[in-house]
């Protein structure tokens, strides 16, 4: 009897702890037509199609791209495998923030781009939205940046959510099945500080963290710009290394804590691609080094399999003080950062520490094989037993 109730007690504790991280992946819409055999809808709980935009104050599928409409229908297949994947449309994003000024500038502008909102929700049958506004400066983008715009976007935020429950009661849904609403949280300090998250976090879900892309950032004639320095672009914490201003993870999530918003919706972004500098000076394996600039190749973690991670040239290196992987090659003087098992493992454990909502993939599509998708899910399944 006894040992019936201990394992009954670890099933749950199992179960309650693999559900209560998200898992949410972005997949791309680039390119040809996503082969949804290739996806494993039990790796995540959340896929967010990436990216739609935003035409004549409305939402749309970016006019350049001819597969959006067969994507999304497709994608909707996974549910026959997994029932509890939720479907998301992100709006926004690098290039498609541009028209969100406008949509939200007024209130009878936000209630038009609302609408297109649930009519396109209803239209692909999906479960929810991230609203990804990407706020840089005037003209990057198309982008008309100005001071009311993060006023405007927590309005949105307040105004969107009050819609899709409402929407949501009328479709008879259980509370749980309420459509999703959540937004990308960026790793700019200015961009947080600007922000009026706090005010309408109760609106939000979680958010999605882009606690990758780090730079070297420095000031110059021109403002502030990205210095040829190499490094990492996605590590955990500061590396002994690194002289230079270069942020981290755990710095962006304290920053966003800091502010006032709870760690249980801040769902930690882990890039599936990786960096790379060219003509790096040798000293210290090539880390934190001047460089001539970025080396533009493909470095998803799929083509750094393929290419890089088995030639004998590319040595690999560990940072322990950073928790981040890197690749040198002496002969070229490449450096590349990236994403591996090792340094995920140390991220789901400090999602695990500080309770966070769960993790962020980005981009599905650029995993090899689910090598990295697997890892994340493992770690977030991974329970510490009470004795």
């Amino acid at each position: 009897m006894k040992t019936l109730i201990i394992t009954f007690f670890l099933l749950s504790s199992l179960t309650s702890f693999s559900q209560r991280f998200k898992i949410v992946a972005n997949l791309s819409g680039e390119g040809d037509a996503i082969k949804v055999e290739s996806i494993d809808p039990n790796k995540m709980t959340h896929l967010i199609y990436t990216h739609a935009t935003i035409s004549n104050g409305k939402v749309a599928s970016d006019v350049s791209r001819t597969n959006d409409a067969t994507n999304l229908k497709n994608l909707q297949t996974l549910k026959a495998i997994n029932p509890d994947l939720k479907i998301l449309i992100s709006i926004g994003g690098n290039k498609f923030s541009g028209g969100y000024a406008e949509a939200t500038g007024t209130d009878d502008n936000r209630e038009l781009f609302i609408t297109s909102i649930l009519v396109f929700i209803e239209k692909y049958q999906l479960d929810g939205v991230e609203l990804n506004w990407v706020m840089v400066p005037t003209g990057k983008f198309e982008n008309k940046y100005n001071a009311a715009d993060h006023y405007n976007y927590a309005l949105l935020i307040e105004d969107l959510r009050v819609a899709l429950d409402d929407k949501s009661r009328m479709k008879g849904k259980r509370s749980k099945d309420f459509y999703t609403l959540c937004v990308g949280g960026s790793n700019k300090r200015q961009y947080l500080m600007n922000s009026k998250f706090k005010f309408v976090i109760d609106d939000i879900d979680f958010i999605n963290m882009q606690t990758y892309d780090y730079n070297v950032e420095i000031l110059s004639g021109g403002g502030v710009s990205k210095a040829p320095i190499s490094g990492h672009q996605g590590n955990l914490f500061g590396s002994r290394s690194d002289a230079w201003p270069r942020r981290s993870v755990d710095q962006t999530i304290t920053e966003y804590k800091t502010f006032g918003l709870p760690l249980d919706k801040l769902v930690l972004g882990i890039a599936f691609h990786g960096r790379g500098w060219v003509n790096v000076h040798g000293e210290g394996n090539g880390l934190c080094q001047m460089t001539d600039g970025p080396l533009m190749e493909d470095f998803s973690f799929r083509n750094l399999q393929k290419n890089y991670l088995h030639q004998k040239d590319f040595k690999h290196y560990w940072d322990k003080h950073a928790k981040a992987s890197y690749l040198y090659n002496k002969e070229s003087a490449v450096f590349i950062s990236y994403e591996d098992k090792h340094s995920i493992r140390k991220k789901t454990s400090y999602i695990r520490k500080h309770k966070l909502a769960g993790a962020h993939i980005n981009d599905l599509q650029e995993d090899h094989k689910t090598q990295l998708a697997s890892t994340v899910k493992r770690g977030l399944r991974w329970i510490r037993l009470p004795f």
